[in-house]
């Protein structure tokens, strides 16, 4: 867990025969990540032939989207093809698949265009309706004579039965027809003035006989509104019946169209799978990474398929990189408590092969810090319940919860933990502090406990940012050791030194303080924690002065050799770096004891508000709602700032003293990857 998972480089020679049976065993395995044999020897790569897919990958991946989007039409799950099935697997064909999809995608088609054709239906009855709210007399707009003019009212006799054809012709206009008196043949068509003489034309293909005399002021506005808003409502209620005829369809459906899409994906696989060899005229060729204690598991698995007709050749990680200069992929293995805090790793990089796995010290930091900045025990309860619901709800519904959910979860428990020690319950004192009262503090209230004042949270947060800091260079110091880059390890920033310099730095400065800032620690104290190792500093880059001439004269350098100038401007740099870019790193996280200082005062804030409003008796039932309120606001707010800054924090101070981000994932091709 602390390191990257240990790889081993395969590579295999297998004959033609066992072609088909291989595959199936690497899928069913799923752990190889496999390389180019161009990667190892471009020499060998150029004398091989690729295999190429007997079907158009791109085919696959097609009608495989096309049968994703109808399964999602009902919400379906699309389980990954099982390991078990492989043997028995008949290679699926794109077109003959994509003939059987076809016959439901056009009954889906053909309900979908209904319901478009009813959206529009829809957008123009809303429109008419929008007009006629700016009408008051409806008498004039039937005679034109309003200065709504561009409204034409008609009312009229018509065959019931036409009324289909009549919406029909009307489809691309906006229209309401409304039936409009006692009698089933008579009508009232509302449409715009633009479209007159379509809309007459309309009318006289179905038999629409006008009439005269209608009194529409009669009839009224507002039951006028209330015939449109119910038209409305019956094109909503028909376009939720497409909708749900849509779901029942693929319902009916969903089994064989399951079904269809694991063998297809488990054929698109396949042959990306044997996509990935390289043949002679006898035998082909792969390779590929994996999890060193998979390799056991994997090789006896190969032999058997192919009968040990096969050459397996196992790499180190190490060999390989010198031999072949090649990059192993980097698995990380974190506990599945921990995979909300490996993916925020994740996803600001991938780290180096053989360096440590910084989830465990991210989820501690990341942990401290939002407790540090929001604690509060009853708004932490509050957060780690809504992470709760959401993670249950994804439970339900068979989804990954993914990263926000499980980490909403930890940042409440956090709250939750440092709100007991703060005592601070909705930014209330309802429980004595565990150890100091944050609110007392920065209040000027403060009679007892460790902390008596907001310079003395200020110190506490600088002295965590130290701790902070002096890991992260200390794990820098290990990935340098496992790399062997001894230089870097004794004579760079990131290293020894940088360790030495920043943590005697802060002794003296601590020293210095508690005489009240009446004097420093012995000379020979300043000596040896910062001018000593800040001298060093100058070692290496002259050592790497001396190295590149040296490569220059065997004939092995390239560009201009650097000189002495260039070493000198290198180790100002170097300590330029160490003095002020680690200071203004440490005192980065001030911003912990600034935002922990922002919460306590807004909190102290509504509730002053709330006594305010309350008349300053009590707090009343109005003082009640401000203090909800005001909790729900800083809730947000202020969750949403810490779990920023928290992350700010790992990834620009933390980070930047260990992390090389320049890992490639682990990717194995099996039946539940994304390739």
């Amino acid at each position: 867990m602390i390191m990257t998972t240990a790889m081993k480089q395969l590579s295999a020679v297998v004959m033609e025969q066992d072609m088909d049976k291989l595959t199936r065993c690497l899928l069913e395995k799923g752990v190889l990540d496999f390389i180019s044999i161009k990667e190892i020897s471009r020499e060998m790569g150029e004398k091989l032939t690729q295999v190429e897919p007997r079907v158009s990958l791109e085919k696959f991946a097609e009608v495989r989207r096309r049968t994703e989007y109808l399964l999602s039409l009902a919400s379906a799950e699309l389980p990954a093809p099982r390991a078990e099935d492989l043997a028995e697997l008949e290679l699926s064909d794109p077109d003959r698949t994509d003939k059987k999809i076809r016959d439901i995608a056009g009954k889906v088609e053909a309900i979908r265009e209904e319901q478009n054709r009813l959206q529009q239906e829809y957008l123009k009855t809303e429109e008419i309706r929008r007009q006629m709210e700016l009408v008051n007399d409806l008498n004039s707009l039937a005679r034109s004579e309003s200065a709504y003019a561009f409204l034409k009212m008609r009312t009229g006799h018509m065959d019931p039965r036409n009324v289909p054809q009549l919406e029909k012709l009307l489809t691309e206009m906006p229209t309401a027809l409304i039936n409009a008196g006692e009698q089933p043949d008579f009508f009232m068509l509302i449409s715009l003035k633009r479209d007159e003489s379509r809309v007459t034309a309309a009318l006289g293909q179905v038999g629409f006989a006008e009439g005269e005399g209608f009194r529409y002021n009669d009839y009224g506005k507002e039951r006028l509104l209330k015939d449109l808003e119910e038209q409305m409502n019956a094109i909503k209620r028909e376009q939720r019946e497409k909708k749900e005829q849509v779901v029942e369809l693929v319902r009916s459906e969903q089994e064989r169209l399951v079904r269809l899409w694991q063998e297809l994906r488990a054929s698109e696989l396949y042959y990306k799978v044997q996509n990935r060899f390289s043949r002679t005229a006898r035998t082909f060729l792969f390779s590929g990474w994996l999890p060193a204690e998979r390799k056991e598991e994997l090789g006896k698995a190969i032999l058997d398929v192919c009968e040990n007709r096969c050459y397996l050749e196992w790499y180190e990680a190490e060999d390989a990189r010198k031999e072949e200069n090649l990059t192993p992929p980097v698995a990380l293995k974190s506990p599945r408590a921990l995979k909300p805090f490996q993916n925020l790793v994740t996803n600001y990089a991938t780290p180096q092969y053989g360096t440590i796995n910084p989830t465990p010290f991210v989820a501690v930091a990341y942990f401290l810090m939002f407790g540090l900045m929001f604690g509060d025990a009853g708004q932490g309860l509050a957060i780690f319940l809504i992470g709760l619901s959401g993670f249950l709800k994804t439970r339900r519904e068979k989804k990954d919860p993914g990263t926000l959910i499980p980490l909403m979860m930890y940042c409440g428990i956090s709250a939750f933990v440092f709100g007991l020690l703060f005592g601070s319950w909705f930014g209330f004192s309802w429980t004595p502090s565990l150890w100091f009262n944050y609110h007392d503090v920065v209040n000027g209230h403060a009679s007892g406990g460790p902390v008596q004042s907001i310079m003395a949270i200020l110190g506490l947060t600088l002295w965590f940012g130290l701790a902070v800091m002096e890991i992260g260079i200390a794990i820098n110091c290990v990935n340098l050791a496992n790399r062997k880059e001894w230089l870097y390890l004794f004579l760079d920033k990131g290293g020894l030194l940088g360790f030495w310099i920043i943590g005697a730095g802060f002794f003296i400065i601590r020293q210095f303080l508690a005489s009240n800032m009446q004097s420093l620690p012995a000379d020979i104290w300043i000596f040896l924690g910062l001018i000593l190792p800040t001298a060093l500093l100058f070692v290496k880059p002259v050592v790497e002065v001396l190295h590149h001439r040296k490569e220059h004269r065997e004939g092995r350098g390239h560009g201009k050799a650097p000189g002495a100038i260039d070493a000198v401007m290198e180790g100002v740099v170097e300590i330029l770096e160490v003095y002020a870019g680690y200071l203004s790193n440490v005192l980065s996280f001030m911003r912990v004891a600034g935002l922990g200082i922002a919460h306590v005062s807004l909190m102290t804030a509504f509730y002053s508000i709330a006594v305010m409003v309350s008349g300053g008796a009590g707090v009343s039932l109005v003082g009640i709602v401000v203090l909800i309120l005001g909790n729900v606001l800083v809730t947000a707010l202020e969750g949403l700032s810490a779990g920023i800054q928290s992350l700010r924090l790992n990834y620009y101070e933390f980070f930047a003293k260990f992390f090389k981000g320049r890992g490639r994932a682990y990717r194995p091709m099996a039946l539940d990857s994304d390739w």
